[in-house]
């Protein structure tokens, strides 16, 4: 469980890093605009919360990781060791693929959002 815990509070820092997008600077013809439409697709993008996701990835790991413990745990006589292990295994590894999910959707919307305002974006 403490596995978990320390997944989803680094999973929760990553999702704070704040994605900015590269812009080929021919494209930018008025600088107080473009810093305008970079705030506005900003916040589109913040819609998506990677701290909820990695949360969500994480109990669902956790749920998954457990039965598959127990079941190969009852194999070999260790039920609770194993469902405790596998648990803690993938319930982190769900929070890292569910904040992962999420960063990598903020940065497509912030592209889409940019690009569709006139942006030549680069990356």
């Amino acid at each position: 469980m403490k596995t978990i815990l320390i997944a989803i509070i680094l999973t929760m820092t990553v999702g704070c890093a704040t994605y900015q997008p590269i812009i080929d600077h021919q494209s930018i013809t008025d600088q107080g605009q473009y810093e305008r439409d970079l705030a506005e697709c900003r916040v589109y993008a913040e819609q998506i919360d990677p701290g909820t996701n990695a949360a969500v990835g994480a109990v669902g790991g956790a749920a998954v990781g457990a039965a598959i413990g127990l079941i190969v745990g009852a194999f070999f006589g260790c039920p609770g060791e194993t469902a405790g292990f596998g648990a803690a295994l993938f319930g982190a590894g769900g929070g890292l693929q569910g904040a992962g999910g999420s960063v990598r959707a903020q940065k497509d919307i912030m592209i889409r959002c940019m690009q569709g305002r006139g942006y030549r974006v680069l990356y």
